[in-house]
């Protein structure tokens, strides 16, 4: 986490003049203008990985940024953003874990198995 504080720091000292609020001027208060930002501006927020040889875009942590400052500011003045409703929903693993509970969809044998051991999934998993 400390690499992206420094990654976001430089890239707002180099392109926004130290200010993020100058880079949440650009966005013309959209949320998904918000997000693309981000995510062209700061590779630490590009939640991408590759499953079963496709590319699987997340950006949990982006998207949770710009709802945050939709949050902060009441969704009024830089944080009125007419299309938030244009964000998914953020990809937390109790979402899986109660769509899974209530039967919407299941996991295969394979991944329920590994899951039942508790050991930690690393980074870049087959599941």
């Amino acid at each position: 986490r400390i690499n992206c504080l420094h990654e976001v720091g430089t890239v707002l000292c180099e392109k926004y003049g130290g200010k993020f609020v100058n880079l949440l001027n650009k966005c013309d208060n959209s949320a998904v203008k918000l997000l693309d930002l981000v995510l062209q501006n700061f590779n630490c927020f590009r939640d991408v990985s590759e499953f079963k040889g496709k590319t699987v875009s997340i950006h949990k942590r982006a998207q949770i940024l710009v709802a945050d400052i939709w949050c902060l500011f009441e969704g009024t003045g830089k944080g009125s953003f007419p299309d938030i409703d244009k964000l998914t929903m953020f990809a937390d693993y109790r979402v899986p874990q109660s769509l899974q509970h209530y039967g919407v969809f299941s996991y295969d044998k394979e991944l329920m198995d590994f899951l039942s051991t508790n050991q930690v999934m690393p980074s870049g998993h087959k599941y």
